[in-house]
């Protein structure tokens, strides 16, 4: 192929590309412009967001900013501290409250609170607009907008191909007197030229956000971890603390100007120091230092130099996509680059118009022949625009708006709330509606059960009072659930009322952070208090009786010797009281190499503030199944529910009692008393419960709802004819 036939083959690319995706293109283009100056947008939408500058004035500590948040709103929880560097701004501050985020606005001179917003600022909702799409919860609009890259960079290069000798026409001023045609792609060319450094920057730029789409950014610098606590925040913590360790921080890195603060997140986790260095054209979190909250020791820092080659690569990326490199002056010129790059791609739009309204005898309008040029790309585009624009009106009017203020949520009672139930009796076998015998239990009633409190839902949990009148549940969200169950004078389930609803609070009193929050096995000790397991941070957490909703933990016990052996979201799934100081605890999906479910039995009594003595032990399993509940029984055996999850059978469910083998204590066999399946109106069975009723064992089961609308809560009880009386207590497997 010759030259010739080459560019005319690039330029038939080139107006077809950039026809088609013209639309997609002016919209990222436009609202990255605006991005150049977002804290800006901020700025002019609300005056708490402004601060007078006050000329040789010291700045706030964070220890200050965060002692004033502390006070006003003494249930939030403070993840992280910006001090702004932008004069005239105010410092901004994240929190959290019952599981949404919010921004406090403090003044950064005297660390006084000057207002609260959203998390979902102007700034904040076009950020998302332009590098999402608005699909916040995926990947897909990242995808999408960070693949541009690749048709800007064809764009660019076949432009090129197609401009003859295009290094002599920098000031080539387009000709006006050849017609509009000539004009606009005149124009569309000189600006394009002028715009191709910048062009190829943001291709660049967004390209590396498209590789981090599919890959992790690569690792920093390994810092020593810190000693786990019994709670993310130690006794004690403070804006004094906080102060204390930024000095320590200041002194272990002293040409660091700290701009940044994060709190600890998790029991393990560290204060952490952010801000900028030696290094130019860097983001703050590249130079860091990293500060034991309770010993208020350097467990370890570095600097943007110390990051490897590709990491530096990557962190040179933000700088220069947003062309914040070279402070006001770039981002100006970052700004007006924006709108030249918006404009080059209305031009090529027009261009095409223009080319074929000639051919067509100049009759009709010129943006309708592009528009008719565009074929079905219009149709896709503009609903993926229009998509996005619908994302930002929910997130932004709708669902922020059903998140109360700030100071709303603050003031809403910490204790038990009360809350709409209604139930539906639950026939347990549709197509045998008189069959109540399963396995070796009796079904003695169920219920669907339905709150429209948001709250209500994921039930993980459950254990009755003694006479089986009165449940207390806890779920994976974080919530205590207090309902009232009605049986008739025969035993059976009819009916339950009376629901209330209280966050599971923290040392501090405050709601636990999403991340904290995912309860998933409830006991209670005969003493009367309540054990709470949670996963994700693995820990066990003694609670008094929740009377009035506002009780906080006694207690905080890490499972340090099962944390290195559970997952994320595999902790422990099921405790068990056997006895005043020992319970056993079941890990989901843990399985040994026989087949059976790995458990533990933790001793209680006398063990420290932060651990406890765990010893292993396993039990009988049926292949595919998971623990997800377990109930001591009086005769010191154990109800476990196990659950199968299949994608075209549905959920499946499974009672079996287990109890120590009398030849080796640290197995224990099974006895299966009743499994449920396709057949039986179950869900995905989370939560037991049992108590002895004369000479029979009543046991109660519910599902979780994992919050889905697909899914049910589902209450069902039943009876165990005949079960033997109180035994010996559970041996102790040697050690």
């Amino acid at each position: 192929m010759d030259g010739r036939r080459f560019r005319k083959l690039t330029q038939v690319v080139h107006t077809w590309v950039g026809l088609n995706i013209s639309l997609l293109l002016t919209f990222i283009f436009f609202t990255g412009t605006l991005l150049v100056f977002g804290p800006e947008i901020d700025w002019l939408a609300k005056p708490a967001y402004r601060a007078k500058v006050e000329a040789g004035a010291d700045k706030a500590s964070f220890g200050t900013i965060y002692a004033a948040i502390e006070r006003d709103f003494p249930q939030a929880r403070i993840k992280d501290i910006y001090r702004t560097e932008r004069p005239g701004f105010a410092d901004e501050t994240i929190v959290r409250v019952k599981g949404n985020d919010y921004k406090v606005w403090t003044n950064p001179y005297t660390g006084q609170i000057q207002g609260t917003s959203s998390y979902y600022t102007p700034y904040r909702l076009l950020r998302e607009t332009h590098a999402r799409l608005m699909m916040i919860t995926n990947k897909m609009g990242r995808l999408i907008v960070t693949s541009l890259s690749l048709v800007v960079a064809l764009l660019v290069v076949s432009g090129l191909i197609m401009y003859r000798r295009f290094w002599r026409n920098f000031f080539l001023w387009p000709r006006r007197n050849a017609g509009l045609r000539i004009f606009l792609s005149d124009t569309h060319k000189l600006t394009a030229l002028w715009l191709t450094p910048f062009l190829v920057i943001v291709s660049l730029t967004s390209l590396v956000y498209f590789y981090t789409v599919f890959a992790a950014l690569p690792a920093a610098p390994k810092i020593e971890s810190v000693a786990p606590r019994a709670s993310v925040l130690p006794e004690g913590f403070s804006g004094a603390v906080i102060d204390e360790a930024a000095a320590v921080a200041q002194a272990a890195f002293p040409d660091l100007t700290i701009t940044q603060l994060r709190l600890p997140q998790s029991l393990r986790g560290a204060l952490v120091f952010n801000g900028n260095a030696t290094a130019p054209i860097v983001r703050a979190h590249t130079n860091t230092v990293h500060v034991d909250p309770v010993t208020l020791t350097v467990r370890g820092q570095y600097r943007a130099e110390d990051l490897s080659f590709l990491r530096r690569v990557v962190e040179l990326n933000d700088p220069f996509h947003w062309g914040i490199w070279g402070g006001l002056p770039s981002r100006i010129l970052w700004f007006v680059f924006g709108m030249m790059a918006t404009a080059v791609a209305i031009l090529g739009v027009c261009i095409y118009g223009a080319r074929t309204l000639a051919l067509a005898g100049g009759s009709g309008s010129l943006l309708r022949q592009a528009w008719s040029g565009m074929h079905l790309a219009k149709w896709g585009l503009l609903a993926l625009i229009a998509l996005s624009f619908a994302l930002l009106v929910y997130v932004a009017f709708i669902d922020d708006g059903r998140r109360p203020l700030l100071s709303e949520g603050l003031r809403r009672e910490a204790g038990f709330t009360s809350a709409p139930l209604t139930t539906r009796t639950l026939v347990l076998e549709p197509t045998r509606p008189d069959r109540t015998q399963f396995g070796a239990l009796t079904y003695t009633g169920g219920l669907s059960l339905r709150s429209p409190d948001p709250r209500f839902g994921g039930i993980s949990g459950l254990r009755l009072s003694a006479n089986g009148e009165e449940a207390l549940a806890v779920s994976d969200r974080g919530n205590w659930l207090r309902f009232r169950l009605r049986h008739d004078a025969a035993g059976t389930l009819v009916g339950a009322d009376r629901l209330a609803i209280a966050p599971l609070l923290d040392g501090a009193g405050r709601p636990l952070l999403e991340e904290e929050a995912d309860a998933e096995g409830l006991e209670r000790l005969p003493g009367g208090d309540l054990l709470v397991a949670f996963e994700r941070q693995h820990r066990l957490s003694l609670y008094p009786p929740p009377g009035a909703g506002e009780a906080v933990p006694v207690r905080q016990i890490a499972l340090l010797s099962l944390t290195r052996a559970l997952g994320n979201n595999s902790g422990v799934e099921a405790i068990a009281a056997l006895d005043a100081g020992r319970l056993i605890a079941i890990p989901e999906t843990l399985v040994d190499a026989q087949g059976r479910h790995t458990a533990y039995l933790i001793e209680l009594a006398g063990a420290g503030e932060t651990s406890a003595d765990a010893r292993k032990i396993s039990l009988d399993a049926a292949a595919g199944h998971v623990v997800s509940d377990a109930t001591a029984l009086p005769d010191g055996s154990v109800l476990l529910l196990e659950r199968r999850t299949a994608a075209v059978a549905g959920p499946a469910a499974r009672i079996v009692r287990v109890r120590p083998s009398s030849s080796d204590p640290s197995v224990w066999t099974s006895q299966s008393l009743a499994e449920f399946g396709a057949t039986q109106a179950i869900d995905y069975m989370e939560a037991i419960a049992a108590r002895q009723d004369g000479p029979d064992l009543r046991i109660w089961i519910m599902s979780d709802d994992n919050f889905n609308p697909l899914q049910r809560t589902l209450l069902l009880s039943f009876v165990l004819p005949d079960f033997a009386g109180p035994s010996a207590p559970v041996p102790a497997p040697a050690s």
